[in-house]
């Protein structure tokens, strides 16, 4: 009796254990079946209208305005006639120049001169005394005249007047005088502009003999 009921316990779990294979291969292959069929279910979508817009609407943005701007013609630029008769501008140096003899022409200190002229027309007198009476630039250890006459040189090549204007000009001027004489000197490196201040300008052979006599000699530097 035991041997019988062994044998048919197992029986009853090979068949258990056949059921559970049986199982496991069916729920496979009903697996890859639906797999299949929902691929083939899926239709591809056609794309709305908005999307495409949307669509061309991005390549534009990435294509940018210059490459629609390539497609255009160029602008040209309007044909302005140049009037022959305008005349050169006057450069920069020339006219601070200019404005700063208006300037001093204004003020009461030098008014109160009495000028006959402009302090434009006395800027021109004045160069040309000095360019026709120069001074030494060298010399004054041999010989002590050419010291005394470096020493008073501007007192003899110009008259008192001159001296005076001269004087007012330094006395009011203190605080913008190194920009007034950054203003002459700009001046006077620059070529041709306005022919009136022009003629104010000295040559360089006027100029060099007055640079090393106010530098070097002990007449100049005093």
């Amino acid at each position: 009796m035991n041997t019988k009921d062994s044998s048919g316990s197992k029986r009853v779990w090979w068949w258990l254990l056949l059921f559970l294979v049986l199982g496991a291969l069916i729920g496979y292959l009903l697996r890859g079946d639906l797999g299949k069929e929902s691929e083939k279910s899926v239709i591809p979508e056609k794309a709305l209208p908005g999307a495409e817009k949307a669509t061309s609407l991005e390549k534009e943005a990435e294509t940018g305005p210059e490459a629609q701007e390539s497609t255009e013609e160029p602008l040209q630029k309007p044909s302005v006639s140049v009037n022959p008769v305008v005349k050169k501008a006057v450069p920069m140096a020339e006219l601070s120049l200019s404005e700063f003899f208006h300037y001093l022409d204004q003020q009461p200190s030098i008014r109160h001169l009495g000028l006959d002229t402009g302090t434009r027309d006395r800027f021109k007198i004045i160069l040309k005394k000095l360019s026709t009476h120069l001074p030494v630039p060298a010399g004054e250890g041999i010989d002590p005249r050419i010291l005394t006459a470096n020493v008073y040189h501007f007192f003899r090549a110009l008259d008192r007047t001159d001296i005076r204007l001269m004087k007012e000009i330094i006395r009011h001027e203190r605080d913008n005088m190194e920009m007034d004489l950054r203003m002459f000197y700009q001046w006077f490196l620059k070529g041709e502009g306005d022919p009136d201040l022009d003629e104010l300008r000295p040559s360089l052979e006027t100029a060099y003999p007055y640079g090393g006599y106010l530098l070097k000699p002990i007449g100049g530097r005093a």
